[in-house]
């Protein structure tokens, strides 16, 4: 495995592995044990975002293969727990905005990444991520 190989697999295990803030927070939060469905359920959501349309209109429509993503009665349901998340709770952090705060912090760390890359093609000091991890070299 070449160095950018390394560098994506070590920036995939800070933002998204199982010691990442995201599954933590899916982990302690919504009772998601299992990195699989972790997995499974954060790659249906990116499909989802990606064409833009509810997962269920992706899941019904035969063009689109769903086979290698989450089953949607499954990922509804997991939405439903999301959404209940200190639903009754003035005071307290909803799930989504927990989650928006784990999804920023992996953006931060994704553009630290594209900047040290940047950086580092032109002969750059190299950065130090915000989360305390060196960002690896490519």
């Amino acid at each position: 495995m070449g160095h950018k190989e390394e560098g994506i697999n070590q920036l995939f295990e800070i933002l998204f592995g199982e010691d990442s803030e995201l599954f933590g927070k899916f982990r302690t939060k919504f009772g998601v044990k299992c990195f699989k469905t972790y997995c499974l359920f954060m790659v249906t959501f990116f499909l989802e975002c990606r064409f833009s349309i509810m997962y269920s209109q992706l899941w019904e429509d035969s063009k689109v293969n769903t086979s290698n993503y989450m089953d949607v009665g499954e990922y509804l349901k997991m939405w439903s727990d999301i959404n209940d998340y200190h639903k009754d709770e003035r005071f307290n952090n909803r799930a989504w905005e927990e989650i928006e705060d784990a999804l920023n912090k992996v953006c931060k760390v994704l553009c630290f990444y594209v900047i040290y890359q940047r950086c580092s093609s032109l002969g750059g000091p190299g950065m130090t991520a915000s989360i305390g991890t060196t960002i690896p070299s490519a």
